[in-house]
């Protein structure tokens, strides 16, 4: 019988670290830290499915980290990332890894750069932990741009979003 990835439990752990240990360790370390970088991008980005301890395996075994430059899948740019381009299961990985509930809006997970609706004003999140999200409106220019003046702030802890949601005041 021939075996095919179909039949093997999905994994992009085992192309990180194919692709970690085929480059050669006389490379440059920031160049290193940048094809890891673009492979773990790629991989959220067309939906590559991530086994539940794949983040924190990933983390363990090819996380990197030099003034040279860093590789830490963990690191919420890639979150953010992966709730913007819908791949559920590197972020249900990365919430594991950190031990991080997921803050989830109307439509579901929500992290740092997503849009809301709050009060009828279209707002970015732009602090996101484990226990404090902060939510700005921006001003508009002429066009009706943001700008970089904030016109309206919110801070909530997770029982006020939840009340929030539960009283349909965010979208």
């Amino acid at each position: 019988m021939v075996r095919t990835c179909a039949d093997n439990p999905p994994s992009a752990f085992l192309a990180v670290f194919a692709v970690d240990s085929a480059i050669p360790r006389r490379r440059p370390f920031g160049e290193m830290t940048k094809a890891l970088d673009q492979l773990l991008i790629l991989l959220i980005q067309t939906g590559a499915r991530f086994a539940e301890d794949d983040v924190a395996a990933i983390r363990k075994h090819c996380g990197l980290r030099s003034c040279a430059g860093v590789f830490d899948p963990c690191e919420v740019g890639y979150y953010s990332y992966a709730v913007a381009n819908g791949n559920a299961s590197f972020c249900r990985s990365w919430e594991k890894a950190l031990q991080f509930p997921p803050w989830r809006g109307r439509d579901g997970r929500i992290a740092y750069g997503s849009r809301v609706v709050i009060e009828g004003l279209e707002a970015t999140v732009t602090t996101f932990q484990k226990d404090l999200l902060v939510i700005c409106a921006y001003r508009k220019d002429d066009r009706g741009r943001n700008t970089s003046r904030i016109a309206r702030r919110w801070r909530f802890n997770r029982d006020e979003w939840t009340a929030l949601q539960q009283a349909g005041g965010a979208l």
